[in-house]
Parts: C-alpha cells; structure tokens; sequence
C-alpha cells in the first residue's frame, strides 16, 4: 500500500510540475503602418521624360490590431497596406532608367508585453523588368527582409511581411506575419504556488523511501 501512495505522490508532483511550465499567453498590438519609398518610385506626368516607376503605396485595409499568441510557433497574419503597381504600356513599357533606387522602408507602430511600444523598421526592395507591361516576364517584384524582436526575459518574435510580384497592372495586399519564437515569459504567482507543492511532493517521497 505504501509503495501504491508513494507512486501517486510522485506521479501527481510530476503533473504539478507539468502544469507549472505552461507559459502565458503574450500580447501584442500593432497601432499603425506606414511606408517611404526611395526616389525611383513616382507618377510620372511625362512618361518619356521621367524616370520613375509608377508605384504606389498606401495603408488601405489595415487596422490595428490586438491579440495574443499563446505557444512558440503560434503567429498572426493581417493586412497592412497595399501596393498599386500602375505603370504604362508606352513607349516601350518600362525603360532601364525606371529599375533602379526601388527600396521601401515601412515602419510599424509596435507594442509588446509589458506595455512597451516602438515603431519598428523593415527594409523592402523592388526588382522591375525593363519591357513591355503583362509579358511573361514579372514586371515588378517587391519583398522584404524579415525581422526578429526580443522581448522581456528571452522573448523572441519574428516579423515576415509578404513577397509580392506584379504581371501586368494592379492592386495587392501586403500581409504580415507575426511568429513567436519564444515566449520568455515567467510563471504567475499561481503557478509557481503548483511548482512548489510538486516539490513538496516529490521532497515526502524521497523521505519515506529514506525511512
């Protein structure tokens, strides 16, 4: 009978311990979006004098948002802007002078556990193929390099934004992804109530065999 008890008590300290290294659910919020393009992006009023690609930016369709990832894998997409690729067909499509200086910065309004916010920076890049619009080729593609975001006691989130690519004219959405890597998060006075009593548990174990 002893041993039937000493095996319950170990096995329900296990389970208490368990229990105590289930993290918390961390929050986040993203209060804003925007983007700066670099010099080669514009509306040319003269298509043959101008050397700018006709591509625009905006922040239509994005709201803030607010949620929480519960486990190291979990993430969240949503819409953060969109890009309008509208150059025309003329004059050969779009000319050598038109494919370079592509660059685009966008800055996200950032809070993270604790309450802590900051605007964050990516660094996107645009690649156009000189040529006729709508050919096989992609005329303009865009994609980002991705960001990583520590938080608190090693928390770790990463940050991806969505690689588009335009044949022809038109109007995409730009997504981001938000993945934690890891929670870093600390045990609530709860919890660490639990791990103590595993402890206790495993600690009149250990004694009874000891007698």
């Amino acid at each position: 009978m002893r041993k039937i008890q000493q095996a319950a008590l170990a096995a329900a300290a296990v389970g208490l311990m368990a229990t105590a290294s289930i993290a918390q659910a961390v929050p986040f919020s993203i209060t804003s979006a925007s983007f700066t393009p670099n010099g080669g992006y514009g509306q040319d009023r003269c298509e043959v004098c101008g050397a700018t690609l006709d591509v625009r930016f905006g922040n239509a369709g994005f709201t803030p948002q607010s949620f929480e990832l519960s486990a190291v894998g979990d993430s969240r997409t949503f819409a953060i802007g969109t890009v309008n690729f509208q150059e025309p067909d003329t004059h050969g499509g779009i000319r050598r002078e038109e494919t370079d200086n592509l660059g685009v910065k966008a800055f996200l309004g950032f809070a993270g556990p604790g309450g802590k916010s900051s605007p964050l920076k990516f660094s996107g890049g645009g690649q156009a193929s000189a040529g006729a619009i709508g050919d096989s080729d992609a005329d303009y593609i865009l994609s980002w390099l991705p960001r990583q975001v520590h938080f608190g006691s090693k928390g770790l989130l990463e940050i991806n934004f969505s690689e588009l690519s335009f044949t022809g004219t038109g109007l995409q959405t730009l997504m981001a992804t938000i993945t934690l890597l890891d929670s870093g998060s600390v045990p609530e006075p709860g919890t660490m109530a639990l791990f103590g009593l595993a402890l206790a548990g495993l600690g009149m174990v250990r004694r009874r065999k000891a007698d």
